[in-house]
């Protein structure tokens, strides 16, 4: 009972946070966000995918953390 209770708030608390990503309307700020929280990849990992420095990324997700209300 205790490991569905936690499994079902982790589905929710992941909805969250994407409904969080998905209201940032630029989007490369909300790829980076997607890369980063909901598919754990490393910041070299989305600078590669995305043809970016890792220090472009880490201003652009500074840039979209600005945006997300909490």
């Amino acid at each position: 009972k205790n490991i569905n209770q936690a499994i079902d708030d982790l589905i929710e608390l992941k909805k969250e946070i994407e409904s969080k990503i998905d209201s940032i309307p630029d989007l490369k700020l909300r790829e980076i966000l997607k890369c980063r929280y909901l598919d754990s990849k490393t910041w070299e990992e989305i600078a590669y995918t995305n043809h970016y420095t890792w220090q472009w990324v880490h201003r652009l997700h500074e840039r979209a953390l600005d945006m997300i209300e909490i």
